[in-house]
């Protein structure tokens, strides 16, 4: 940063611009809270509009934290979480890039600053006008400009290359095999209320159809950033490299349905079938079972004996059981302890109406375990044995279940007992041979017994399974190269896992780690006082304690480096 650059600080009164202007080329209305571009409308949240708003009033310069906090969050006292999850919906809304910002920059140490070209709307003039950043600025704000188009441009070749590129096969993968995307289905209950209901129905399709061994599925990662879109299948089967598109929609109204289906060929973007299914609960899981088949006999699959048992066997019959168990997904995936304690109430009570819903006793099993090691648990041990419990009623209820050794895996990593942990995951790998999260995890175990170059492959293989993974398997990546003291390659996978979970806590504590590594006690210093800000609860002691590393040695590294970065004790 220039040393020029101006930098509104705390005492400083920072004016919103609360009158229409566009910005790059979204056109922001503060009064109507929405931001246009194309005929796309997004709404943003109040707070998250006055951040804009504010960044906006001194687009080009840096505005500190403190002040974005003081001035949107008025009289309340916040935390860095609440400023960081704002920017994260505004890049999230803007199509930003935090790494490569367009829009939004992250000053380290400082706080934000609005770098897009903004324009005022003038009344009686249908011409905008452009802000233009002060002379002393504007050198360096280009050379950012030019610097991000460059990386976007090399970023966007690498990428468009990697669609195109069949994965490498891997041990286990059909080089043969088709490959298939389930797209977003679309809800169209008019029901907002009702997403978690088609949401689960996507994934539970994915689920069905993964573990075939003559099929790729893509994961749902993949195909997320094309919800709410209408598609080009050519386009979208090249995007992805894969052979054909699975896209449909989903009613639902109080226990009546109905879904919509169509297979296509991605090739031609010929419709290979559609089908319609409807009716009450009685009848959802029979339909499940046919839209799978209708899938298996348009690709031509051989089945195996095991494949045709799998896709026969439904985790539950009961549809209040099921909907309960949607539900506790849907709150999961927001990762926060409030979310967490809701999402094992509503599988408890799935496990209530259906004892034998294994899926149900899985899943709480994994949410039992993540509130152990978040310390969110004021009965650690006991929720960990409950875990425990949970995780083995799953893979004996439904042997054929990847995910219920998968469940189990996980719940055993967190026991320290891992070399048990990486046998219940090699065994749900045997079951699914394409199944890029079984070797997630076993890369994760791989990484807490020490073996950073096991870890490595076993995650780069889950990589090939899934080009378009999440943000674990960078992490996962990056801790392997800090365990192999390889600490510019660690550094730059955590921080691609942090550009794609700006809040998750363990990329951050291996970045930290790694800074510290390589000297870098400044950028260390900064990320450690994020973390005490957004996870307060990850201490030195809490993580020597609950944090499964078996390496001895490679833990007192480890502590020893977030010690020295300043985390608590």
């Amino acid at each position: 940063m220039s040393e020029n650059t101006k930098i509104q600080t705390p005492g400083e009164n920072v004016v919103p611009l609360n009158r229409p202007f566009q910005l790059g080329d979204w056109r922001v209305d503060p009064a109507a809270g929405c931001i246009t571009r194309n005929g796309e409308e997004q709404h943003l949240e109040p707070r998250v509009m006055t951040v804009l708003t504010l960044l906006a009033g001194h687009s080009g310069e840096v505005v500190s934290r403190e002040q974005l906090e003081a001035q949107a969050w008025a009289g309340m006292v916040v935390g860095y979480d609440a400023l960081a999850s704002s920017i994260i919906k505004l890049r999230k809304a803007l199509g930003d890039d935090s790494r490569h910002p367009r829009y939004i920059e992250t000053v380290s140490k400082k706080g934000y600053r609005l770098i897009a070209p903004l324009s005022h709307e003038i009344s009686g003039d249908s011409k905008p006008r452009f802000e233009q950043p002060s002379s002393q600025n504007q050198k360096p704000l280009m050379t950012i400009v030019v610097l991000a188009l460059a990386i976007i441009v090399g970023v966007a070749w690498v990428v468009i290359s990697g669609y195109r590129t069949t994965p490498p096969a891997v041990s286990g993968q059909n080089s043969n095999a088709k490959t298939l995307a389930v797209m977003p289905f679309t809800n169209i209950s008019n029901d907002p209320q009702q997403e978690y209901f088609v949401e689960g129905i996507t994934d539970d399709i994915i689920t069905d159809l993964s573990g075939l061994s003559g099929v790729v599925v893509i994961s749902r990662s993949a195909t997320n950033r094309y919800q709410g879109i209408k598609i080009d299948p050519k386009k979208v089967g090249q995007e992805l490299g894969v052979d054909y598109l699975l896209e449909g929609s989903i009613r639902k109204s109080g226990k009546r349905w109905r879904i919509n289906a169509s297979l296509i060929e991605a090739g031609t973007g010929a419709n290979l079938w559609a089908r319609r299914f409807e009716n009450t609960e009685s009848s959802l899981f029979s339909a499940q079972d046919e839209l799978a088949s209708s899938v298996v006999n348009a690709l031509a699959l051989e089945l195996s004996p095991i494949d045709k048992e799998r896709l026969q066997r439904r985790a539950t019959t009961n549809f209040d059981a099921y909907e309960l168990f949607l539900q506790g997904q849907k709150l999961f995936k927001e990762r926060t302890r409030e979310s967490n304690e809701s999402a094992q109430d509503a599988y408890q009570k799935a496990i209530d109406l259906d004892s034998s819903f294994a899926r149900a006793y899985g899943a709480l099993a994994v949410a039992l375990s993540v509130q152990y090691w978040r310390g969110w648990s004021d009965t650690p041990t006991e929720t960990l044995n409950r875990a425990s419990a949970m995780a083995n009623l799953a893979t004996q209820l439904d042997p054929s279940s990847p995910q219920a050794y998968w469940a189990l895996g996980y719940t055993l990593m967190y026991q320290r007992q891992l070399d048990k942990a990486a046998v219940a995951v090699e065994h749900s790998i045997e079951i699914a041979p394409n199944y890029a999260d079984g070797y997630g995890l076993l890369g994760l175990i791989n990484n807490e017994l020490g073996n950073g170059e096991e870890a490595a492959r076993l995650i780069k293989k889950g990589m090939a399974l899934d080009p378009h993974h999440s943000w674990d398997f960078p992490y996962n990546l990056g801790r392997a190269y800090y365990i192999l003291g390889r600490y510019d390659e660690a550094v730059k996978n955590l921080l691609e896992a942090l550009n794609r979970n700006e809040l998750a806590v363990n990329p951050r504590m291996f970045l930290i780690a790694s800074y510290m590594a390589m000297g870098r006690k400044d950028d260390a210093q900064w990320e450690a006082e994020q973390m005490r800000i957004t996870s307060p609860e990850t201490t030195i002691s809490h993580l020597e304690k609950n944090y499964p590393i078996a390496d001895s040695g490679l833990q007192k590294r480890f502590l020893d480096h977030l010690r020295k970065a300043g985390m608590p004790e």
